[in-house]
């Protein structure tokens, strides 16, 4: 059942990049005056810059500080309550924002929080060793489209936790993902050789699995060395201010607190959920 599933998706991608081969080969064959084929959209050079820290070490210790102290200030406890909402206020709130902005200023120049999660540059250690196991010259947008895709799959999985139906859950997030820039002109690419790429689907999703193992570890490192008697979830605050780009993926993916603690507590790890 499982390989069924995942393979039912590569299948699909598989058939996309050989309809669109075709169509292009067609429609270029008949159009003589047309002598170069229509370039695919290239990712911007903002996507792949470094988030550098203008502030020093001790004035970004400071700034986390005195934010955390503000929003303990506006928000009653607990913070994790009901479908998020008091972590959703924190993130659409001005000061929130300004305090992104002062940290990350090469990926949130004037955007809202959902765009800062999505265009965050993620760490190409990761994804490079995958990467170079199945492709030659692995590049800044390989690493930046695998990433998309790994937000794609853990979504799906945190999905499929909730109770949605698999095939639901591929036409509603992962077909909608690879149609996205620049994962689908990285698949037009990557995708020509459909062995390679399904070898490569197999080691990524496992990658993709690991890596939000680790998440759940982080969440959990942060909220135990944060919780405090009288307010045991302050350290949700924490960690928006320490690790915006994992707290983003929270939101966007869960609708549920009790599902999300039961994920903090690894019960869904045994699911093997894959695509």
């Amino acid at each position: 059942m499982e390989r069924e599933s995942r393979f039912t998706l590569c299948q699909w991608c598989c058939k996309c990049y050989i309809m669109l081969l075709v169509f292009n080969i067609f429609f270029f064959s008949g159009c003589s005056n047309e002598t170069d084929p229509p370039t695919t959209t290239s990712v911007p050079d903002k996507q792949t810059t470094d988030t550098s820290v203008v502030l020093t070490s001790g004035e970004l210790h400071e700034l986390r500080d005195t934010t955390f102290q503000k929003f303990q200030g506006l928000f009653e406890s607990p913070i994790l309550d009901e479908h998020f909402e008091t972590l959703h206020k924190i993130s659409t709130s001005d000061l929130y924002l300004d305090f992104l902005k002062k940290v990350y200023p090469n990926v949130l120049p004037h955007q809202n929080f959902k765009a800062f999660v999505k265009n965050s540059p993620p760490n190409a250690e990761v994804y490079t060793p995958v990467l170079k196991r199945h492709f030659e010259k692995v590049t800044k947008t390989d690493v930046i489209a695998v990433n998309r895709l790994h937000q794609g799959y853990q979504k799906a999985r945190i999905l499929i936790y909730h109770g949605m139906d698999r095939l639901a859950v591929e036409e509603k997030v992962l077909i909608p993902t690879f149609r996205t820039e620049p994962v689908w002109s990285w698949f037009m690419k990557r995708g020509r050789d459909e062995k390679v790429y399904e070898a490569f689907d197999a080691d990524f999703q496992q990658l993709s699995e690991d890596i939000e193992l680790a998440n759940i570890e982080k969440i959990n490192q942060i909220l135990k060395e944060q919780r405090r008697e009288k307010r045991p979830d302050d350290g949700f605050i924490w960690l928006m201010l320490t690790e915006p780009v994992l707290i983003g993926e929270v939101l966007y993916s869960f609708s549920d607190t009790e599902i999300f603690s039961k994920w903090l507590k690894e019960e869904f790890k045994e699911w093997e959920v894959r695509f």
